[in-house]
Order: structure tokens, then C-alpha cells, then sequence
């Protein structure tokens, strides 16, 4: 505020004049958010268009290969912010679809390929809690068995 005293302004005219440019810029900054998010939420309306019924698998693969290369949600905020949402995912999902070991398939594929949907892995989880076979495989540490509980417990709560 020396600033506002060598223009000659009061201890009161220059807390005033401060606090409105405070005010001034908290509205700036939160209009600009709003139109950020109002843009990004348009990509992504979008990219479902284009994507239609693939829509939700086409995510999962960009989502796994964020994890496979590590990316931390500061990165991934920072090339959303740089690109859009919809680049972003698309690129995701270019990198995950060229780089993924095995096919992408619902939860009708082998586990050991298979990449689900947080809402197919729950329903797969869903139907293991009620399978006896399954359950006692598990109890005896069956790897397969135990890999399979993994896999699907992180894809459902998505990670």
C-alpha cells in the first residue's frame, strides 16, 4: 500500500480502494474458473458424442495409462489445463490403446486381460462375493484368484 500513500491517499481511502480490488479480482478469478470449467465440461460432452457406447472402456484405457506412467493428478491437471479435457483423454487413450498388452475387454473377458469399467469391475466384485468356489480359492491364497480381487477392487474405486 506505499503505493496508495504516495498518491496521497488516506489510511482509510487506501484500505477501501484495496478492498475493492481485492473483491474486483476474486470475481475476475472466479469467472474465469467458471468458463474454464463450463469449456472443459463441453470437451468431454463431446468426446462421449464421438465416442458413443465405447465411451466409458475408451476412459478406463486412458485412465490406466495416466497410471502406468506414473502421471500424479497435479501433472495430469497441469496437461488438462495446457491441451483441454477432451485432447487430454484422447491422447490418453491413444497412448493406453497402443501400449496395453492385451485387448481391451468387458467383464465377459480372461481377467488376466481384461480392462474394466469401474462399473463392470464392481459387478464382477458383486458376483465373486456370492461365488462359494471362488471364495475358497481366495481363503487358500490362490494367486490367480487373489490377482483377479486386486485388479478388480482397483478398477472399481479407479485406480
Amino acid at each position: 500500500m506505499p503505493v496508495l500513500f504516495s498518491a496521497g491517499l488516506s489510511q482509510g481511502q487506501a484500505s477501501k480502494l484495496a478492498e475493492g480490488w481485492n473483491e474486483y479480482v476474486k470475481q475476475a478469478r472466479a469467472a474465469q474458473q467458471e468458463a474454464y470449467a463450463k469449456e472443459q465440461a463441453q470437451q468431454m460432452n463431446d468426446l462421449q458424442k464421438e465416442w458413443g457406447a465405447e465411451y466409458q472402456k475408451n476412459e478406463e484405457v486412458a485412465r490406466q495409462a495416466a497410471r502406468k506412467y506414473g502421471l500424479n493428478s497435479g501433472e495430469l491437471d497441469a496437461m488438462e489445463r495446457a491441451l483441454g479435457s477432451g485432447k487430454l483423454m484422447k491422447l490418453m487413450f491413444a497412448i493406453g490403446s497402443t501400449t496395453m498388452d492385451a485387448e481391451v475387454k468387458g467383464a465377459s473377458g480372461p481377467a488376466s486381460q481384461a480392462v474394466y469399467t469401474p462399473q463392470e469391475a464392481q459387478a464382477k466384485l458383486d458376483a465373486l462375493v456370492k461365488d462359494k468356489e471362488f471364495g475358497k480359492k481366495f481363503m487358500a491364497k490362490d494367486p490367480a484368484a487373489v490377482k483377479l480381487l486386486d485388479e478388480l477392487t482397483k478398477a472399481a474405486v479407479g485406480v
